[in-house]
């Protein structure tokens, strides 16, 4: 199965980027937008944009630090048997 790459959370939009750059390393792009509705068009640009923007890079950070002590939910050796050759990733 392959996550999702856009995802909507109440008035958030989030956009997911992975990128292989080794067998070990992954670059990882997240971006949140904002709609407001009713006042929230008005709070949106005021408050909500900067206080997600101030918040991030602790987030990223705190993700980072997860992502890096998480073990690996298969083996190595299940890793390389598996081969992905069907549509939107299935396994074969």
């Amino acid at each position: 199965m392959v996550p999702p790459l856009v995802w909507e959370c109440g008035a958030a939009t989030v956009d997911v980027i992975v990128e292989p750059l080794s067998q070990a390393q992954s670059r990882l792009t997240i971006s949140v937008d904002f709609e407001g509705h009713g006042i929230g068009k008005v709070l949106v640009p005021l408050m909500v944009r900067r206080e997600a923007r101030a918040e991030m890079p602790a987030n990223m950070a705190a993700l980072k630090e997860r992502l890096q002590i998480a073990k690996p939910i298969i083996s190595e050796a299940q890793r390389t048997a598996l081969r992905l050759d069907g549509p939107a990733g299935t396994v074969a």
